[in-house]
Parts: structure tokens; C-alpha cells; sequence
């Protein structure tokens, strides 16, 4: 596996960390966007990031906290990323054979 799979395959398992961890409470908003905005800045040269896939299951697994994230109407870039989505499991299956594809 090389460095730049690596590191979304790092990604994306502290994704499902998280959504495994913290509840859908609003008390714990800060660590989903705090989340999303290293998510965005992650090094993955040569690579997609998964935005789509990642916002789709939050949206999903984690309403609440993605709701009052679209409402961060200061913040455009939550807004921009909470007007996306594709199905939900399309974004699973491909989030999951991301990880399982570079495990092999």
C-alpha cells in the first residue's frame, strides 16, 4: 500500500471512529467539523478525497449534527458541503471498498 493510500485509508477509518464514538448530540458538533476541515486538508496527492461519500453518511448516521451543520450559514464552506449527497449505500459500499482494496 503506498504512503498517499495510507493516508486515506487513515482518513476514512477516523471517520468511522468517530461516527462509532461520539453520538448525534450537539455537543459534540466541534469534533465533526474540526473533523471536516482536516478531512479537507489531507494530503492525498494523485487521490480524490471521498467528500461526497463522507458527508452522505454523516448526513445519514448522524442527522442531528449535520443539520445544525448546514444551518453554519457564517461558514460557506459547511454550506456548500452540506448541499451534497449521493445514496447512501453507494457511498458506503464505495467508502468500504476504498479501504478494503488498499488493505490487500
Amino acid at each position: 500500500m503506498s504512503l498517499k493510500s495510507k493516508n486515506m485509508v487513515m482518513v476514512i477509518d477516523e471517520f468511522y471512529y468517530l461516527i462509532e464514538k461520539y453520538p448525534d448530540h450537539p455537543k459534540f458538533l466541534t469534533i465533526y467539523t474540526q473533523y471536516i476541515r482536516r478531512f479537507l486538508q489531507s494530503k492525498t496527492e494523485g487521490e480524490t478525497l471521498p467528500t461526497v461519500e463522507i458527508i452522505t453518511v454523516l448526513k445519514h448516521e448522524k442527522p442531528l449534527i449535520f443539520s445544525i451543520m448546514r444551518r453554519l450559514r457564517d461558514n460557506n464552506t459547511m454550506n456548500i458541503l452540506t448541499s451534497i449527497e449521493m445514496n447512501i449505500e453507494d457511498a458506503r459500499t464505495r467508502l468500504n471498498s476504498f479501504v478494503l482494496k488498499d488493505n490487500t
